[in-house]
């Protein structure tokens, strides 16, 4: 019989819009259980590789008033042996012994990195072997971008679901070069790759040969627009005329080093970094590219190397 080591996780939950309001209603959510050792490869894959109308379900379903949302999310479960509970705003997936097998984080405010970084701090405390984090899409009422955090990987986007559809882009957060911003162009309505060939491949050659060809690439790069890079721990630092931080690059190479992406958002938070980029390896050959920014601190931006087969 599996040994479920109890503990007690702190996550910080925020239910009103304004930072004001936030702070004032301020909510500890506190859950029970642990995670389970292994990772269930079927929960893995719950909310990926879906047809339109799995994406118009699940966009539904997220859609809902947080009593409705998780009586629709128990009704899942169940179909994958997992009973059900909630605390605070998480919705935990448990099997017959009571240890987690998933949960699902709610975003409230994507421009708020202290919620992404309590997400990330209770996982690991709890050492759950998977979390989705379902991040609304701004300007696109009913439209989710569903992120996972799991043991094979603390950062890989799952799925858009919803409504979807092209939307008005937001103007770039005016504390944010808007150069730097595009500095890995995404397509406005969709998450997809829109680098050209040949600065995908520049990047994906450097990703795949070490830390060092991709640092010096980006002191390259930096040069380009105008910034000076330094080397700060684990952390890239470009800044501008003044010093000032610009952009931070983290190259994630253990992709389940929850810590690591602790450490990110925590510098996040403490120095207020406006655009953070951050590269996670998901496996051989294989990077995905993430932008965390004041415009919204969890976004999947490109992923620049495909591998050898489709170089």
């Amino acid at each position: 019989m599996r040994q479920i080591v109890c503990a007690s996780v702190l996550l910080v939950a925020f239910s009103c819009s304004t930072f004001a309001q936030r702070e004032a209603a301020q909510v500890t959510t506190k859950l029970e259980h642990a995670g389970v050792k292994d990772l269930r490869e079927d929960l893995l894959e719950l909310i990926n590789g879906l047809d339109r109308d799995q994406e118009l379900q699940w966009g539904r379903i997220f859609s809902l008033p947080p009593g409705k949302r998780a009586e629709e999310l128990a009704s899942v479960g169940r179909k994958h042996g997992c009973s059900q509970t909630v605390e605070g705003d998480v919705v935990v997936w448990l099997n017959d012994n009571s240890g987690v097998e998933a949960a699902f984080f709610f975003i409230v405010d994507p421009t708020d990195p202290k919620e992404f970084l309590e997400i990330y701090r209770a996982t690991e405390a709890a050492d759950l072997p998977l979390a989705f984090l379902v991040v609304p899409e701004p300007l696109n009422a009913g439209t989710f971008h569903v992120f996972r955090s799991s043991r094979k990987s603390c950062m890989s986007h799952s799925w858009r679901v919803g409504t979807k559809g092209d939307v008005a882009t937001p103007p770039v957060n005016k504390r944010i070069r808007k150069d730097l911003f595009e500095l890995f162009r995404i397509h406005a309505g969709r998450p997809v790759m829109a680098l050209s060939k040949e600065e995908s491949r520049a990047w994906a050659d450097a990703l795949r040969s070490s830390r060092g060809a991709v640092v010096d690439k980006l002191e390259r790069t930096a040069s380009q627009f105008g910034c000076k890079q330094k080397i700060d721990e684990d952390f890239i630092v470009w800044s501008g005329d003044e010093g000032q931080p610009e952009a931070v690059f983290f190259i994630a190479e253990d992709p389940a080093d929850r810590n690591a992406f602790i450490r990110i958002y925590e510098r996040i938070v403490t120095h207020g970094l406006p655009l953070t980029y951050v590269f996670v390896q998901q496996r051989q050959d294989v990077w995905d590219t993430f932008r965390l920014s004041a415009q919204w601190y969890l976004r999947h931006c490109s992923r620049p190397s495909w591998g050898p087969d489709r170089r």
